[in-house]
Formats: structure tokens, sequence, C-alpha cells
């Protein structure tokens, strides 16, 4: 599918909405009536990592648009450079530890090499090689801790193809503010009632500060004035599933299938949508599709395993783990679920293993540090734990979280109960029990969480450890 149009050159605005949220990076408004416009997604890991925590909301950040032109020549590759938040960002600057993206737009299907610079040493600071999927879209990040001049270069065949320019700087100014923004477009729609840019950017924002009422209201208003736009009709279907209306959500991305069958994104989140709903086989099925237009899509394989894995049928579940893992070695959350998996298998010593490659993939990922510790402290199998490494890793975890999350301090007291220390235990399970839990969709899951807290405090009490059964 060629998006381009049959013209040799056509000239483009890029609309890059700056977030905390990495999915919600890349709008892209196309100016051009022969473009079709469509949404930039970052790589599959973190479109996963998005769905999972919090379906793409941008959790109240505040955002700020970047402008960018250029010119397509087909089949030449852009490289342009955004950031992901949070901090400022002014044109061409970033703050030290901001993360340039780079967005690549092309044609379809190629693997592409991209590395960034310091400009006047020649040094390379860091590389990637990115595929620029169906949807011609690849993005990848960067971090930059120091400051100074770079050049972000795409190389084709070892030759820099083209490149963009950016500094990073100290003392950049403030971006703009939700609220801000939305005060900008309710004076823009005063000008102009049948403005569509001004609907979604206030949608957006409104978006950002979780008023989902208003930002589907507004998303409605431009999709009324603009009914073939996929990316509109992806940010409200994106909306209602954070608001909890999951067949809402689905009919817009099924309408945006029915607009673009190419359309990876709408694949991707209404498959998401059928697993809140718990419809498992039509999940599965989605994620299939998006496979079968693309099989780089790793995303696709992590949330499919999730479906085999939730239908017990676990050999195809890590089938697809594995396969996420061989495209790509890095992809620390493959290796976690693999290791759930494996758990619920009773293959205990690879679930141990996947756990640590994963954070040895990804010293960050909080979530593996808090499941291996709950392995190391609670496993039924006499040979895997260690309560002492339990602590150890429990702690790192709660650390993590700020000391926010209760199953985690949870994990840290069970930890101590294998370590024979139950004074701590009976500490950080009563910690446990006072850190609030967030409720589930009819409070049924809190109630059963803060119960076994309390059945494990209990255990505690008396001395005993707590143990997992053998069948999970």
């Amino acid at each position: 599918m060629n998006w381009l149009g049959s013209e040799s050159s056509q000239r483009i605005t890029l609309l890059l909405t700056i977030c905390s949220d990495e999915a919600d990076l890349g709008r892209r408004t196309m100016k051009s009536a022969s473009l079709r416009t469509k949404w930039c997604m970052l790589g599959p890991l973190i479109i996963f990592a998005v769905l999972v925590h919090g379906c793409g909301t941008t959790g109240g950040r505040s955002i700020k648009t970047h402008r960018l032109y250029t010119t397509l020549e087909p089949p030449e590759l852009v490289a342009l450079a955004g950031f992901s938040g949070p901090g400022p960002i002014e044109q061409d600057s970033f703050a030290p530890g901001q993360r340039p993206v780079a967005v690549i737009i092309g044609y379809g299907g190629r693997r592409v090499t991209l590395e960034i610079v310091e400009r006047n040493t020649g040094r390379s600071v860091g590389k990637n090689e990115i595929y620029v999927d169906s949807d011609m879209v690849g993005c990848a990040t960067f971090n930059i801790t120091n400051s100074g001049n770079y050049k972000l270069r795409l190389l084709e065949k070892g030759a820099e193809q083209n490149s963009f320019k950016f500094m990073v700087a100290q003392g950049m100014p403030k971006m703009d503010g939700n609220d801000s923004i939305i005060s900008r477009m309710d004076a823009a729609l005063q000008r102009d009632a049948r403005d569509a840019y001004a609907y979604s950017t206030r949608g957006h924002a409104y978006e950002g500060k979780r008023e989902f009422d208003k930002a589907i209201s507004d998303y409605t208003q431009a999709i009324s004035l603009l009914p073939n736009d996929v990316a509109l009709r992806i940010s409200r279907g994106r909306t209602y599933l954070a608001h909890g209306d999951t067949n809402e959500a689905i009919n817009d991305f099924t309408e945006v299938i029915r607009l673009n069958a190419d359309a990876a994104t709408a694949y991707i989140y209404r498959g998401f949508a059928y697993q809140k709903k718990g419809d498992w086989d039509k999940s599965i099925s989605d994620y299939s599709e998006i496979l079968r237009r693309n099989p780089d899509t790793e995303a696709a394989y992590i949330l499919r395993g999730f479906g085999y894995n939730k239908k017990g049928e676990f050999e195809k579940a890590i089938t697809d783990y594995t396969e996420a893992i061989r495209r790509n070695p890095d992809n620390a959350l493959a290796y976690y679920y693999r290791g759930l998996v494996s758990g619920k298998k009773g293959v205990f010593e690879k679930e141990v293993s996947d756990f640590r490659e994963a954070i040895r993939r990804n010293p960050k990922l909080g979530i593996a540090y808090n499941q291996l510790a709950w392995v190391l402290a609670s496993c039924p199998a006499d040979r895997v734990r260690d309560g002492k490494a339990a602590v150890t890793t429990a702690w790192d975890a709660c650390e993590m979280a700020e000391w926010k999350d209760a199953a985690w301090i949870d994990t840290l007291a069970a930890a101590y109960a294998e370590a024979g220390d139950f004074e701590k235990a009976v500490k950080y399970e009563n910690q446990a029990l006072a850190t609030p839990v967030p409720p589930g969709v009819d409070g049924t899951e809190t109630r059963e969480q803060l119960a076994r807290m309390q059945q494990r405090l209990s255990l505690y009490e008396q001395g005993h450890p707590y143990r997992e059964e053998l069948t999970r």
C-alpha cells in the first residue's frame, strides 16, 4: 500500500506530539489532500508496555507540539528527531537525560541503521538498527546524558543517507501544560468552530488530564469533520479503552481496519480490547493477523502469547515468547512472560533463569525483580528458594516502586520470612496492608489480595514462611 500517492515528491507537515507516554509520540497530521493521516507508534515493546499499564494515556504529563517540514522523495527515507519526555523542548534542542526519538518514514519492509554522533569529533554515541514496518514507520530512542552538539544520521549500506542536527543544553524552557493547550484551542475554536485540528489537539490535552468524557467529545467533533481520519478514530478508541468503554473502543478500531486494512495499530489496540473483555480467541486472531502481515511485530508475539497463557495453552505461549526473543534478544518483557509460563508448568529453574535474564537485559524492569523475589521466597520446590537473594531482590523492587506498591512490599515480607526474620516479615506485611491497593473493576480483586496478605501475616506471626501451592 503506497500512501505517499503517485507523485514523485510530496511535501508534508509532520506534527510530533511530545508527551511522557512514548506510544503517543509521533502524531502525524498530513496536510496534503493526497496523503492519509496515520499514527506513528514506537517499537513493539513500548507499545505493549503502554497497553498493559494504562492503555496508552498520557498520565497527565504536559505536552507540546513540534512541527517539522520536509520533502519525501520516494523511495528515500527521512530521519526526524523528536523526543520522549518528561522534560522541556525548544525546536531542535534537548535537556540532558531526555531521549531524542528518531522517526523513520518511507517505504515499508526495510531495515535501516540510525547513529548519533558528536558533531565536533564524529564520535559515535549510539547506534540502532530498526525495521520500517508495513505502515512505513520505524522509531528508535537514544539516551543522551551530556551537553553538546550532535547529529542523528540515517545510514543505509554504511553510507549516510541524511541527517538531523540537534543540541543538548542546560536551562531549557518549560513546555506548555495541558491547561495552556486547552486555552489556546478554545481560542482557536472561537475563531473557527470547524477546526478539526483544534478539536483533536484539545481532545489530546483532555486525555492527558484524564478527563475522558471531554476528550471523547472533542475527538467525536473532529471525526464528524474528518470521518475518514484513522488517527482520530484510534485516539478516540484508545480513550474509550482508558475510560472502560471496551465495546465502543472495539467499534472505533474496527472502523479503522475497514478504512485501512494495513493499520497495525488498530489490530494491536483491538486485540487488547478483546483481552480486556476476556475474549482471548478474538484477541489471538487480531495478533495473528498482524503477524501474517508483518512477522517482525514483536509486540504481537508477546500479546498473543499472553492470550495463549490465559487459555492454558502454555506451549503455544512459550513458542511466541521464544520467537520474540529470537527476533530481539534484548526483549526483556519476552523473557519475563516466558518465565511466568514456565512457572505455571512447574519448570521453576527455567522460570528463575528467565526472570534473571529479563533483569540483565533491562535492569529497570521492576516487575521482573518482584516476580523473581517471589519465586525465591515462596517456590514450593526447596531447591529453588533462597531467602537471602529474595530479600535483596525484593528490596530493589520496592525501591524502584518508591515503596508505593503493596504487592511488592508483600513480596519483601515473604522474603524475610523465608530468610527466617519473622519480625521484619510481620513489619513489612503490615506495611503492605497499610499501602493503598489499586481497585479492580468491581473491587473483588482488591479484597482477595488483601485477604491473602492478611493470611500471610498470620503465618509470619506464628513463625511460618509462606509457600505457593505446587500447582499454580
